[in-house]
């Protein structure tokens, strides 16, 4: 599960997650999904405060990309996994527990 969640794969986690897996295992490093989700949060945050702090965005590496083009191509695809994957949490949570979803 940990590494379904690293990879963004959210109905592998809940069909895991709804088929008995305990979420809060840990991977070889006792990371929890919900740890390594957060790691891809703190990517999407570090790329926001180096914009933030000026970074020249036109810059091109050895493949010709310029920052935003990586960062369309993999970060915002992990930031739009970490919503959908805490969405899905919290709806399991929820269910788990006896409570509703939306009120």
């Amino acid at each position: 599960m940990c590494e379904f969640a690293a990879e963004g794969k959210v109905e592998h986690i809940r069909l895991l997650a709804t088929n008995g897996v305990d979420v809060s295992l840990g991977d070889y490093d006792d990371r929890t999904p919900l740890h390594l989700v957060l790691l891809c949060v703190a990517v999407c945050c570090s790329v926001l405060q180096c914009v933030a702090n000026g970074v020249d965005v036109s810059l091109e590496d050895y493949d010709d990309h310029a920052p935003f083009h990586l960062v369309l191509l993999h970060v915002a695809v992990y930031c739009i996994s970490v919503i959908c994957i805490c969405v899905c949490v919290c709806v399991f949570v929820c269910e788990r527990d006896g409570g509703v979803v939306v009120d």
